[in-house]
């Protein structure tokens, strides 16, 4: 079973290494990109990878500084929860024992 999901990931890899072959030789056309510091001439899909790969990356760590205290809440919170099950079975045996708060 494990030889066919890496079977299944290693062509899923190689196809996606195909499209960016072929992306790249459609898009071969040399840009010129001016910027504050002077001026850089890249081939477009070399651009365009970067547009997209900055955008991942920028996405990424936004998203860790949103979802992470999400986390962190939802560890505190299941801890409390955990505590007051536990307290809640402390009190149910002393009441089904019959002792006095």
């Amino acid at each position: 079973m494990f030889w066919i999901k890496s079977v299944f990931i290693a062509a899923i890899l190689l196809i996606i290494f195909m499209l960016g072959l072929e992306f790249s030789n459609l898009n071969s056309d040399l840009v010129t990109i001016r910027h504050l510091q002077g001026s850089v001439t890249t081939p477009l899909s070399l651009v365009v990878i970067s547009a997209f790969t900055s955008g991942v990356l920028l996405t990424i760590v936004v998203g860790m500084f949103v979802v992470l205290p999400f986390g962190w809440q939802i560890s505190r919170l299941r801890k409390t929860l955990h505590n007051k099950d536990q307290e809640i079975k402390i009190l149910t045996k002393k009441l089904s024992h019959g002792e006095r708060f």
